[in-house]
Protein backbone atom coordinates (compact mmCIF):
# COMPACT_ATOMS: atom_id res chain seq x y z
CA UNK A 1 0.00 0.00 0.00
CA UNK A 2 1.55 3.55 -0.90
CA UNK A 3 0.46 6.25 0.95
CA UNK A 4 0.27 9.63 -1.37
CA UNK A 5 -0.30 13.42 0.31
CA UNK A 6 -0.44 16.90 -2.25
CA UNK A 7 -0.14 19.50 1.02
CA UNK A 8 -1.30 22.48 -1.75
CA UNK A 9 -4.76 20.58 -2.48
CA UNK A 10 -5.18 19.05 0.71
CA UNK A 11 -5.53 15.55 -1.06
CA UNK A 12 -4.88 12.29 -0.48
CA UNK A 13 -4.09 9.40 -2.49
CA UNK A 14 -4.14 5.60 -1.47
CA UNK A 15 -3.03 3.00 -3.92
CA UNK A 16 -3.24 -0.83 -2.98
CA UNK A 17 -3.08 -4.28 -5.03
CA UNK A 18 -3.54 -7.63 -5.08
CA UNK A 19 -3.33 -10.22 -7.68
CA UNK A 20 -4.97 -9.08 -10.21
CA UNK A 21 -7.21 -5.41 -8.96
CA UNK A 22 -5.53 -2.45 -7.74
CA UNK A 23 -8.30 0.12 -5.57
CA UNK A 24 -7.30 3.81 -5.65
CA UNK A 25 -8.79 5.63 -2.19
CA UNK A 26 -8.63 9.04 -2.82
CA UNK A 27 -10.41 12.36 -0.49
CA UNK A 28 -9.69 14.99 1.57
CA UNK A 29 -7.01 14.68 4.18
CA UNK A 30 -8.53 13.88 7.23
CA UNK A 31 -11.67 12.13 5.83
CA UNK A 32 -12.07 8.18 4.95
CA UNK A 33 -11.87 9.29 1.12
CA UNK A 34 -13.92 7.16 -1.91
CA UNK A 35 -12.66 4.43 -3.29
CA UNK A 36 -12.14 3.26 -6.56
CA UNK A 37 -11.35 -0.61 -8.52
CA UNK A 38 -9.48 -1.58 -11.63
CA UNK A 39 -7.47 -3.85 -13.17
CA UNK A 40 -3.79 -4.82 -12.94
CA UNK A 41 -1.19 -7.07 -14.77
CA UNK A 42 1.62 -6.58 -12.34
CA UNK A 43 3.06 -4.71 -10.00
CA UNK A 44 4.66 -2.16 -12.47
CA UNK A 45 1.02 -1.06 -13.19
CA UNK A 46 0.84 0.06 -9.83
CA UNK A 47 4.18 1.83 -9.79
CA UNK A 48 3.27 3.06 -12.78
CA UNK A 49 -0.12 4.34 -11.25
CA UNK A 50 2.20 6.13 -8.08
CA UNK A 51 4.39 7.88 -10.35
CA UNK A 52 1.61 9.80 -12.29
CA UNK A 53 0.15 10.74 -9.31
CA UNK A 54 3.62 11.74 -7.94
CA UNK A 55 3.93 13.79 -11.24
CA UNK A 56 0.33 15.64 -10.20
CA UNK A 57 1.97 16.87 -6.98
CA UNK A 58 1.56 14.14 -4.58
CA UNK A 59 4.06 12.79 -2.29
CA UNK A 60 4.91 9.60 -1.07
CA UNK A 61 4.04 9.38 2.84
CA UNK A 62 6.23 6.64 4.93
CA UNK A 63 4.50 6.88 7.86
CA UNK A 64 0.64 7.64 6.86
CA UNK A 65 -1.73 9.17 9.78
CA UNK A 66 -4.27 7.47 11.15
CA UNK A 67 -7.69 7.50 10.44
CA UNK A 68 -9.93 9.84 11.52
CA UNK A 69 -12.83 7.86 13.03
CA UNK A 70 -14.90 9.21 15.47
CA UNK A 71 -14.55 7.85 19.39
CA UNK A 72 -17.75 5.97 20.35
CA UNK A 73 -18.98 5.31 23.77
CA UNK A 74 -19.15 2.18 25.18
CA UNK A 75 -22.33 0.39 25.62
CA UNK A 76 -23.65 -2.85 26.96
CA UNK A 77 -25.75 -4.75 25.25
CA UNK A 78 -29.27 -5.75 26.77
CA UNK A 79 -29.84 -9.18 27.67
CA UNK A 80 -29.00 -11.70 30.85
CA UNK A 81 -25.31 -13.63 30.29
CA UNK A 82 -25.45 -17.10 30.02
CA UNK A 83 -25.76 -19.53 33.22
CA UNK A 84 -22.61 -21.81 34.27
CA UNK A 85 -24.92 -24.77 32.90
CA UNK A 86 -25.89 -22.93 29.46
CA UNK A 87 -21.49 -21.99 29.40
CA UNK A 88 -20.15 -25.63 29.31
CA UNK A 89 -22.06 -26.43 26.83
CA UNK A 90 -19.66 -24.28 24.27
CA UNK A 91 -16.47 -26.54 24.30
CA UNK A 92 -14.37 -27.62 22.01
CA UNK A 93 -15.54 -31.07 21.24
CA UNK A 94 -19.03 -29.47 20.65
CA UNK A 95 -17.52 -26.55 18.41
CA UNK A 96 -14.30 -28.03 16.63
CA UNK A 97 -13.83 -30.21 13.87
CA UNK A 98 -17.81 -30.33 12.98
CA UNK A 99 -18.79 -33.41 9.76
CA UNK A 100 -20.02 -32.34 7.15
CA UNK A 101 -23.73 -32.95 8.43
CA UNK A 102 -23.57 -30.84 11.43
CA UNK A 103 -21.83 -28.31 9.08
CA UNK A 104 -25.10 -28.40 7.48
CA UNK A 105 -27.78 -28.89 10.21
CA UNK A 106 -25.73 -25.60 11.57
CA UNK A 107 -25.71 -23.47 8.77
CA UNK A 108 -29.62 -24.51 8.20
CA UNK A 109 -30.46 -23.51 11.62
CA UNK A 110 -28.17 -20.13 11.73
CA UNK A 111 -30.27 -18.66 8.45
CA UNK A 112 -33.49 -19.32 10.31
CA UNK A 113 -31.89 -17.89 12.93
CA UNK A 114 -30.80 -14.67 10.71
CA UNK A 115 -34.32 -14.58 9.14
CA UNK A 116 -35.62 -13.89 12.74
CA UNK A 117 -33.15 -11.23 13.20
CA UNK A 118 -33.96 -9.78 10.24
CA UNK A 119 -37.53 -9.30 10.32
CA UNK A 120 -37.51 -11.40 7.58
CA UNK A 121 -35.83 -9.65 5.04
CA UNK A 122 -33.58 -11.08 2.58
CA UNK A 123 -30.12 -10.85 3.02
CA UNK A 124 -28.80 -9.56 -0.14
CA UNK A 125 -26.27 -6.89 0.74
CA UNK A 126 -23.07 -7.39 -0.87
CA UNK A 127 -19.97 -5.53 -0.24
CA UNK A 128 -19.29 -3.20 -3.57
CA UNK A 129 -16.82 -0.59 -2.03
CA UNK A 130 -13.65 -0.72 -0.06
CA UNK A 131 -14.23 -1.90 3.50
CA UNK A 132 -12.99 1.47 4.56
CA UNK A 133 -16.90 2.37 3.89
CA UNK A 134 -18.25 0.52 6.28
CA UNK A 135 -15.33 2.19 9.27
CA UNK A 136 -18.15 4.01 10.81
CA UNK A 137 -20.36 0.95 11.03
CA UNK A 138 -17.66 -1.52 12.39
CA UNK A 139 -16.24 1.08 15.26
CA UNK A 140 -20.19 1.49 16.31
CA UNK A 141 -20.14 -2.16 16.66
CA UNK A 142 -16.69 -2.38 18.36
CA UNK A 143 -18.05 -0.50 21.22
CA UNK A 144 -20.55 -2.65 21.94
CA UNK A 145 -19.67 -5.04 25.04
CA UNK A 146 -21.76 -8.15 25.05
CA UNK A 147 -23.34 -9.55 28.73
CA UNK A 148 -22.29 -12.75 27.73
CA UNK A 149 -19.73 -12.96 25.06
CA UNK A 150 -15.62 -12.03 25.37
CA UNK A 151 -14.74 -9.34 22.39
CA UNK A 152 -11.73 -9.36 20.46
CA UNK A 153 -10.86 -6.23 18.22
CA UNK A 154 -8.36 -6.55 15.50
CA UNK A 155 -7.43 -3.08 13.45
CA UNK A 156 -5.19 -2.45 10.45
CA UNK A 157 -2.11 -0.05 10.31
CA UNK A 158 -4.63 2.86 9.62
CA UNK A 159 -6.46 2.11 12.84
CA UNK A 160 -9.66 0.63 10.94
CA UNK A 161 -12.03 -2.01 12.48
CA UNK A 162 -11.02 -5.04 10.21
CA UNK A 163 -12.45 -8.17 12.47
CA UNK A 164 -14.49 -8.13 15.93
CA UNK A 165 -13.91 -11.91 17.39
CA UNK A 166 -16.75 -13.35 20.01
CA UNK A 167 -15.95 -15.92 22.33
CA UNK A 168 -17.97 -18.00 25.00
CA UNK A 169 -16.28 -20.81 27.88
CA UNK A 170 -13.08 -19.49 25.54
CA UNK A 171 -13.99 -20.59 22.44
CA UNK A 172 -14.08 -18.45 19.20
CA UNK A 173 -18.02 -18.61 18.33
CA UNK A 174 -18.58 -15.50 16.41
CA UNK A 175 -17.04 -13.36 13.63
CA UNK A 176 -18.12 -10.14 11.98
CA UNK A 177 -15.49 -9.45 9.20
CA UNK A 178 -15.38 -6.00 7.62
CA UNK A 179 -12.74 -6.98 4.52
CA UNK A 180 -13.26 -7.72 0.90
CA UNK A 181 -14.33 -11.48 1.80
CA UNK A 182 -17.91 -12.02 0.53
CA UNK A 183 -20.23 -11.84 3.62
CA UNK A 184 -19.92 -10.27 7.04
CA UNK A 185 -20.74 -12.98 9.53
CA UNK A 186 -18.84 -16.21 10.35
CA UNK A 187 -19.85 -18.53 12.86
CA UNK A 188 -17.59 -21.18 14.28
CA UNK A 189 -19.02 -23.78 11.83
CA UNK A 190 -17.48 -21.12 8.84
CA UNK A 191 -13.72 -21.03 7.47
CA UNK A 192 -12.84 -17.41 6.98
CA UNK A 193 -11.84 -18.49 3.63
CA UNK A 194 -15.32 -19.41 2.82
CA UNK A 195 -18.45 -16.95 2.02
CA UNK A 196 -19.63 -15.84 5.09
CA UNK A 197 -23.15 -14.87 5.59
CA UNK A 198 -24.72 -11.08 5.17
CA UNK A 199 -26.62 -8.30 6.32
CA UNK A 200 -30.24 -7.47 4.31
CA UNK A 201 -29.23 -3.69 3.80
CA UNK A 202 -26.31 -1.20 4.76
CA UNK A 203 -29.25 1.03 6.14
CA UNK A 204 -29.99 -1.85 8.70
CA UNK A 205 -26.36 -3.02 9.58
CA UNK A 206 -26.18 -1.38 12.75
CA UNK A 207 -29.90 -2.73 13.49
CA UNK A 208 -29.26 -6.28 12.41
CA UNK A 209 -25.96 -6.81 14.03
CA UNK A 210 -27.24 -5.31 17.62
CA UNK A 211 -29.98 -7.99 17.11
CA UNK A 212 -27.51 -10.61 16.49
CA UNK A 213 -25.49 -9.89 18.71
CA UNK A 214 -28.39 -9.78 21.59
CA UNK A 215 -29.48 -13.22 19.87
CA UNK A 216 -26.76 -15.50 19.09
CA UNK A 217 -25.10 -16.45 22.27
CA UNK A 218 -29.26 -18.47 23.78
CA UNK A 219 -29.47 -19.44 19.80
CA UNK A 220 -25.81 -21.52 19.80
CA UNK A 221 -26.70 -22.58 23.32
CA UNK A 222 -29.89 -24.01 23.07
CA UNK A 223 -29.21 -25.40 19.56
CA UNK A 224 -26.25 -27.11 21.75
CA UNK A 225 -28.58 -28.67 24.21
CA UNK A 226 -31.14 -29.80 21.32
CA UNK A 227 -27.81 -32.06 19.53
CA UNK A 228 -27.13 -33.33 23.05
CA UNK A 229 -30.52 -34.62 23.02
CA UNK A 230 -30.74 -35.86 19.49
CA UNK A 231 -27.15 -37.77 20.27
CA UNK A 232 -28.74 -39.13 23.36
CA UNK A 233 -31.49 -40.11 21.45
CA UNK A 234 -29.28 -41.66 18.60
CA UNK A 235 -27.21 -43.71 21.50
CA UNK A 236 -30.97 -44.91 23.03
CA UNK A 237 -32.15 -46.06 19.42
CA UNK A 238 -28.72 -48.08 18.60
CA UNK A 239 -28.92 -49.70 21.25
CA UNK A 240 -33.08 -50.13 20.89
CA UNK A 241 -31.64 -51.52 17.49
CA UNK A 242 -29.34 -54.00 18.63
CA UNK A 243 -31.46 -55.56 20.67
CA UNK A 244 -34.28 -55.51 17.61
CA UNK A 245 -32.02 -56.91 15.08
CA UNK A 246 -31.74 -60.10 17.68
CA UNK A 247 -35.48 -60.56 17.99
CA UNK A 248 -36.56 -59.73 14.18
CA UNK A 249 -35.22 -62.25 12.67
CA UNK A 250 -36.80 -65.09 14.08
CA UNK A 251 -39.40 -63.66 15.28
CA UNK A 252 -41.20 -62.26 12.62
CA UNK A 253 -38.93 -63.10 9.16
CA UNK A 254 -39.15 -66.61 10.49
CA UNK A 255 -42.99 -66.94 10.78
CA UNK A 256 -43.48 -64.69 6.93
CA UNK A 257 -40.81 -68.06 5.49
CA UNK A 258 -42.50 -70.91 7.09
CA UNK A 259 -45.83 -69.24 5.83
CA UNK A 260 -44.38 -68.52 2.18
CA UNK A 261 -45.25 -64.84 2.33
CA UNK A 262 -43.19 -62.48 -0.15
CA UNK A 263 -42.00 -59.41 2.06
CA UNK A 264 -39.56 -57.08 1.76
CA UNK A 265 -37.72 -55.29 4.99
CA UNK A 266 -36.28 -52.28 5.01
CA UNK A 267 -34.40 -50.73 7.92
CA UNK A 268 -34.83 -46.94 8.98
CA UNK A 269 -34.03 -44.30 11.17
CA UNK A 270 -36.79 -45.12 14.16
CA UNK A 271 -37.36 -48.71 13.07
CA UNK A 272 -37.91 -51.41 10.35
CA UNK A 273 -40.72 -51.47 7.24
CA UNK A 274 -42.08 -54.47 6.22
CA UNK A 275 -43.78 -54.84 3.05
CA UNK A 276 -45.98 -57.98 2.50
CA UNK A 277 -47.36 -59.17 -1.04
CA UNK A 278 -50.73 -59.93 -0.75
CA UNK A 279 -51.60 -59.97 -4.56
CA UNK A 280 -49.42 -58.75 -7.88
CA UNK A 281 -50.26 -55.13 -7.72
CA UNK A 282 -50.68 -54.92 -3.73
CA UNK A 283 -49.51 -54.87 -0.57
CA UNK A 284 -49.17 -54.85 3.03
CA UNK A 285 -47.18 -52.06 4.56
CA UNK A 286 -46.30 -52.79 8.69
CA UNK A 287 -44.18 -50.01 10.69
CA UNK A 288 -42.61 -51.77 13.40
CA UNK A 289 -40.07 -49.20 15.65
CA UNK A 290 -36.99 -50.80 16.93
CA UNK A 291 -38.47 -50.06 21.14
CA UNK A 292 -41.45 -52.39 19.79
CA UNK A 293 -40.59 -55.31 18.27
CA UNK A 294 -40.02 -57.56 20.96
CA UNK A 295 -43.71 -56.64 22.00
CA UNK A 296 -45.32 -56.64 18.46
CA UNK A 297 -43.36 -59.61 17.02
CA UNK A 298 -46.34 -61.81 17.77
CA UNK A 299 -48.84 -59.68 16.68
CA UNK A 300 -47.30 -59.44 13.20
CA UNK A 301 -48.76 -62.41 11.46
CA UNK A 302 -52.40 -61.82 12.98
CA UNK A 303 -52.46 -58.28 11.55
CA UNK A 304 -51.38 -59.33 8.12
CA UNK A 305 -54.18 -62.23 8.21
CA UNK A 306 -56.48 -59.73 9.29
CA UNK A 307 -55.65 -57.60 6.43
CA UNK A 308 -55.11 -60.02 3.50
CA UNK A 309 -58.62 -61.42 5.04
CA UNK A 310 -60.54 -57.82 5.01
CA UNK A 311 -58.70 -57.42 1.40
CA UNK A 312 -59.80 -60.90 -0.45
CA UNK A 313 -63.28 -60.26 1.13
CA UNK A 314 -63.67 -57.15 -0.63
CA UNK A 315 -65.31 -57.36 -4.57
CA UNK A 316 -63.81 -52.94 -4.91
CA UNK A 317 -60.32 -52.04 -5.58
CA UNK A 318 -59.06 -50.06 -2.65
CA UNK A 319 -56.18 -48.86 -0.53
CA UNK A 320 -55.90 -47.68 3.15
CA UNK A 321 -53.09 -45.66 3.45
CA UNK A 322 -52.09 -42.70 5.77
CA UNK A 323 -54.52 -39.13 5.12
CA UNK A 324 -52.73 -36.06 3.78
CA UNK A 325 -51.98 -33.39 5.92
CA UNK A 326 -53.84 -30.60 3.70
CA UNK A 327 -57.03 -32.82 2.91
CA UNK A 328 -60.21 -30.96 2.29
CA UNK A 329 -63.05 -33.02 2.68
CA UNK A 330 -66.70 -32.99 1.01
CA UNK A 331 -65.22 -31.80 -2.29
CA UNK A 332 -65.51 -32.56 -5.77
CA UNK A 333 -62.38 -32.79 -7.84
CA UNK A 334 -61.82 -33.52 -11.26
CA UNK A 335 -58.66 -34.83 -12.62
CA UNK A 336 -58.77 -35.02 -17.00
CA UNK A 337 -56.34 -36.04 -19.18
CA UNK A 338 -55.52 -36.07 -22.45
CA UNK A 339 -55.46 -39.69 -23.74
CA UNK A 340 -57.01 -41.49 -21.15
CA UNK A 341 -56.23 -45.75 -22.02
CA UNK A 342 -59.78 -46.26 -22.41
CA UNK A 343 -60.05 -44.93 -25.43
CA UNK A 344 -57.79 -46.83 -27.20
CA UNK A 345 -60.35 -49.80 -27.94
CA UNK A 346 -63.31 -47.44 -28.26
CA UNK A 347 -64.58 -47.35 -32.08
CA UNK A 348 -66.03 -44.24 -31.46
CA UNK A 349 -62.84 -42.27 -30.54
CA UNK A 350 -60.96 -44.48 -33.35
CA UNK A 351 -63.21 -43.10 -36.15
CA UNK A 352 -63.11 -39.48 -34.52
CA UNK A 353 -59.44 -39.58 -34.66
CA UNK A 354 -58.88 -40.37 -38.36
CA UNK A 355 -61.87 -37.76 -39.64
CA UNK A 356 -60.08 -35.09 -37.41
CA UNK A 357 -56.57 -36.25 -39.69
CA UNK A 358 -58.07 -36.41 -42.63
CA UNK A 359 -60.20 -32.93 -42.32
CA UNK A 360 -56.90 -31.11 -40.52
CA UNK A 361 -53.67 -32.54 -42.60
CA UNK A 362 -54.83 -32.33 -46.42
CA UNK A 363 -51.87 -33.70 -48.70
CA UNK A 364 -51.87 -30.87 -51.13
CA UNK A 365 -47.62 -29.82 -50.01
CA UNK A 366 -44.89 -31.06 -51.82
CA UNK A 367 -41.54 -29.81 -49.72
CA UNK A 368 -38.84 -30.44 -52.24
CA UNK A 369 -35.86 -30.18 -49.31
CA UNK A 370 -35.15 -32.47 -46.54
CA UNK A 371 -37.32 -33.43 -43.82
CA UNK A 372 -34.98 -31.49 -41.20
CA UNK A 373 -35.66 -28.22 -42.97
CA UNK A 374 -39.46 -29.30 -42.95
CA UNK A 375 -39.50 -29.28 -39.35
CA UNK A 376 -37.93 -26.10 -38.69
CA UNK A 377 -40.33 -24.69 -40.56
CA UNK A 378 -42.94 -26.48 -38.45
CA UNK A 379 -41.36 -25.02 -35.35
CA UNK A 380 -41.30 -21.54 -37.04
CA UNK A 381 -44.84 -21.68 -37.34
CA UNK A 382 -45.82 -23.26 -34.17
CA UNK A 383 -47.76 -21.10 -31.81
CA UNK A 384 -47.03 -19.97 -28.56
CA UNK A 385 -47.60 -23.16 -25.94
CA UNK A 386 -45.85 -25.66 -28.19
CA UNK A 387 -42.82 -26.56 -28.53
CA UNK A 388 -40.95 -29.19 -30.88
CA UNK A 389 -37.70 -31.03 -29.65
CA UNK A 390 -35.81 -34.17 -30.44
CA UNK A 391 -36.14 -37.18 -28.44
CA UNK A 392 -35.46 -40.81 -28.75
CA UNK A 393 -38.43 -43.35 -28.85
CA UNK A 394 -37.60 -46.75 -28.77
CA UNK A 395 -34.59 -46.13 -30.22
CA UNK A 396 -35.15 -43.90 -33.07
CA UNK A 397 -35.22 -39.97 -33.35
CA UNK A 398 -38.56 -38.22 -33.32
CA UNK A 399 -39.41 -34.54 -33.58
CA UNK A 400 -42.00 -34.26 -30.38
CA UNK A 401 -44.75 -32.03 -30.27
CA UNK A 402 -45.07 -30.92 -26.38
CA UNK A 403 -48.33 -29.46 -25.45
CA UNK A 404 -46.64 -26.80 -22.40
CA UNK A 405 -49.78 -25.03 -21.46
CA UNK A 406 -51.32 -28.88 -21.16
CA UNK A 407 -49.22 -29.41 -18.65
CA UNK A 408 -46.42 -30.58 -20.76
CA UNK A 409 -48.66 -33.86 -22.49
CA UNK A 410 -47.04 -34.91 -25.66
CA UNK A 411 -49.48 -34.02 -28.59
CA UNK A 412 -47.95 -35.76 -31.09
CA UNK A 413 -44.43 -37.18 -32.00
CA UNK A 414 -43.20 -37.22 -35.45
CA UNK A 415 -40.18 -39.50 -36.31
CA UNK A 416 -38.70 -38.26 -39.73
CA UNK A 417 -37.16 -40.55 -43.05
CA UNK A 418 -35.61 -39.90 -46.46
CA UNK A 419 -38.98 -39.36 -48.39
CA UNK A 420 -40.99 -38.05 -45.46
CA UNK A 421 -42.67 -38.43 -41.85
CA UNK A 422 -44.70 -41.17 -40.06
CA UNK A 423 -47.48 -39.44 -37.71
CA UNK A 424 -47.97 -40.91 -34.02
CA UNK A 425 -50.79 -39.46 -31.94
CA UNK A 426 -50.64 -40.54 -28.50
CA UNK A 427 -53.99 -42.37 -27.38
CA UNK A 428 -54.43 -43.59 -31.33
CA UNK A 429 -52.88 -47.17 -31.86
CA UNK A 430 -51.67 -46.68 -35.25
CA UNK A 431 -48.95 -44.76 -37.69
CA UNK A 432 -50.26 -41.83 -40.29
CA UNK A 433 -46.94 -41.89 -43.06
CA UNK A 434 -46.86 -39.05 -45.74
CA UNK A 435 -44.37 -39.06 -47.59
CA UNK A 436 -43.36 -36.47 -51.15
CA UNK A 437 -45.31 -38.93 -53.91
CA UNK A 438 -48.69 -38.52 -51.69
CA UNK A 439 -47.65 -35.40 -50.62
CA UNK A 440 -47.16 -33.82 -47.54
CA UNK A 441 -49.85 -31.06 -45.33
CA UNK A 442 -48.12 -27.61 -44.78
CA UNK A 443 -46.56 -26.28 -41.68
CA UNK A 444 -49.98 -24.00 -41.47
CA UNK A 445 -51.95 -26.99 -41.32
CA UNK A 446 -49.60 -28.96 -39.10
CA UNK A 447 -49.53 -26.10 -36.78
CA UNK A 448 -53.46 -25.89 -36.68
CA UNK A 449 -53.69 -29.72 -36.71
CA UNK A 450 -51.96 -29.16 -33.39
CA UNK A 451 -53.03 -26.80 -31.52
CA UNK A 452 -56.49 -28.16 -32.19
CA UNK A 453 -55.56 -31.66 -30.43
CA UNK A 454 -56.73 -30.63 -27.09
CA UNK A 455 -60.04 -28.99 -28.00
CA UNK A 456 -60.73 -32.16 -29.93
CA UNK A 457 -59.99 -34.26 -27.37
CA UNK A 458 -62.29 -32.85 -25.06
CA UNK A 459 -65.12 -32.62 -27.34
CA UNK A 460 -64.74 -36.64 -28.05
CA UNK A 461 -64.57 -36.80 -24.46
CA UNK A 462 -67.61 -34.98 -23.21
CA UNK A 463 -69.19 -37.32 -26.45
CA UNK A 464 -67.89 -39.99 -24.80
CA UNK A 465 -69.15 -39.67 -21.32
CA UNK A 466 -72.70 -38.68 -22.31
CA UNK A 467 -72.33 -41.64 -24.22
CA UNK A 468 -71.23 -43.78 -20.57
CA UNK A 469 -73.74 -41.70 -18.48
CA UNK A 470 -70.90 -39.65 -16.50
CA UNK A 471 -73.28 -37.04 -15.22
CA UNK A 472 -75.70 -39.88 -14.14
CA UNK A 473 -72.69 -42.22 -12.42
CA UNK A 474 -71.34 -38.96 -10.49
CA UNK A 475 -74.94 -37.98 -9.23
CA UNK A 476 -75.55 -41.25 -8.14
CA UNK A 477 -72.54 -41.83 -6.24
CA UNK A 478 -72.50 -38.58 -5.03
CA UNK A 479 -76.58 -39.57 -3.11
CA UNK A 480 -74.84 -42.65 -1.88
CA UNK A 481 -72.10 -40.57 -0.31
CA UNK A 482 -74.65 -38.09 1.42
CA UNK A 483 -76.23 -40.65 2.73
CA UNK A 484 -73.30 -41.89 4.96
CA UNK A 485 -73.43 -40.77 8.30
CA UNK A 486 -70.10 -39.90 10.67
CA UNK A 487 -67.79 -40.23 7.60
CA UNK A 488 -65.99 -37.60 6.10
CA UNK A 489 -65.49 -37.91 2.03
CA UNK A 490 -63.92 -36.58 -0.99
CA UNK A 491 -64.79 -37.17 -4.37
CA UNK A 492 -62.50 -37.42 -7.63
CA UNK A 493 -64.02 -37.10 -11.42
CA UNK A 494 -61.75 -38.58 -13.69
CA UNK A 495 -61.82 -38.98 -16.97
CA UNK A 496 -62.20 -42.28 -18.88
CA UNK A 497 -64.89 -43.62 -16.81
CA UNK A 498 -63.50 -43.74 -13.42
CA UNK A 499 -63.95 -41.94 -9.88
CA UNK A 500 -62.26 -41.94 -6.85
CA UNK A 501 -63.54 -41.71 -3.52
CA UNK A 502 -61.80 -41.15 -0.47
CA UNK A 503 -63.05 -41.87 3.09
CA UNK A 504 -61.89 -41.08 6.45
CA UNK A 505 -60.88 -43.86 8.72
CA UNK A 506 -59.85 -44.22 12.40
CA UNK A 507 -56.16 -43.85 13.38
CA UNK A 508 -55.38 -41.08 10.98
CA UNK A 509 -56.55 -43.27 8.11
CA UNK A 510 -57.51 -42.92 4.74
CA UNK A 511 -59.73 -45.33 2.56
CA UNK A 512 -59.41 -44.89 -1.33
CA UNK A 513 -61.75 -46.85 -3.36
CA UNK A 514 -62.06 -46.78 -7.47
CA UNK A 515 -65.04 -47.27 -9.06
CA UNK A 516 -66.03 -48.08 -12.61
CA UNK A 517 -68.68 -46.74 -15.08
CA UNK A 518 -69.36 -50.32 -15.76
CA UNK A 519 -69.97 -52.04 -12.61
CA UNK A 520 -70.44 -49.44 -10.11
CA UNK A 521 -73.93 -50.12 -9.28
CA UNK A 522 -72.63 -54.09 -7.57
CA UNK A 523 -70.09 -52.12 -6.33
CA UNK A 524 -71.75 -49.33 -4.53
CA UNK A 525 -73.95 -52.23 -2.98
CA UNK A 526 -70.66 -53.69 -1.55
CA UNK A 527 -68.68 -50.53 -0.26
CA UNK A 528 -70.80 -50.03 2.97
CA UNK A 529 -69.86 -53.92 3.94
CA UNK A 530 -66.40 -52.85 3.03
CA UNK A 531 -66.07 -49.46 5.28
CA UNK A 532 -67.05 -51.86 8.30
CA UNK A 533 -64.15 -53.80 7.48
CA UNK A 534 -61.36 -51.62 6.81
CA UNK A 535 -63.05 -49.79 9.99
CA UNK A 536 -62.69 -52.61 12.32
CA UNK A 537 -59.38 -54.14 10.71
CA UNK A 538 -57.63 -50.64 11.68
CA UNK A 539 -59.72 -49.67 14.94
CA UNK A 540 -58.53 -53.18 16.63
CA UNK A 541 -55.20 -53.91 15.03
CA UNK A 542 -52.26 -54.12 17.15
CA UNK A 543 -49.46 -52.66 14.52
CA UNK A 544 -50.62 -49.43 12.46
CA UNK A 545 -50.60 -50.73 8.48
CA UNK A 546 -51.54 -49.77 4.79
CA UNK A 547 -52.83 -51.36 2.08
CA UNK A 548 -51.08 -49.90 -1.15
CA UNK A 549 -52.30 -51.22 -4.46
CA UNK A 550 -48.97 -50.60 -6.65
CA UNK A 551 -45.52 -53.07 -7.21
CA UNK A 552 -44.57 -53.98 -3.95
CA UNK A 553 -41.00 -53.58 -4.46
CA UNK A 554 -41.49 -50.25 -5.52
CA UNK A 555 -39.91 -47.51 -2.74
Amino acid sequence: MKYLENRDSGLFCEVEADLADYVVIQGAIGTLGRAKRGKCYNLQDTDELVEEYCSRGFRVVAHPPPLSLPMVARELLPGAPLSPEELARFRPDALEELSEQRQFLWNGEMRRFLRRVFGGRRRCYNRVHHPRALAYEFETIAAWDSPSMEKEVSRDERGMVTHIGYRLNGQLVLMLVNSWQEGFIYPFFLELSSDGLGFSRRKHLLEEARELLIGFPSFCADYLQRIAEDERQELKLGKLKKVASVAFEPLVLGSLKSKGYDFRVEERRRGYVLRVQLAPITYVQLSLPYEGVVRSAGHVMDTIQMVKGMFYAAWVIMEVVPTPARMKWGVVRRRSSLYPAYYRSNPHWVMAMCGYVDRMLPREHHHAGLIEDYMAMMRRWCPRGIRFEKRAIKGAKHWVATGTTFEGDVLVSIRGHARGFDLYLTGFDGVINFNLETGLPSEEHMCAFIMGIPGFFGEVQASLDRQLGAAIFERRVLHWLHGLRGIRWCLEVRSGGEVRVFLEMPRGKMLKVYLFYDDYEETLAELTETIGRVDRAISIGRIPFSLRRRDWMEE
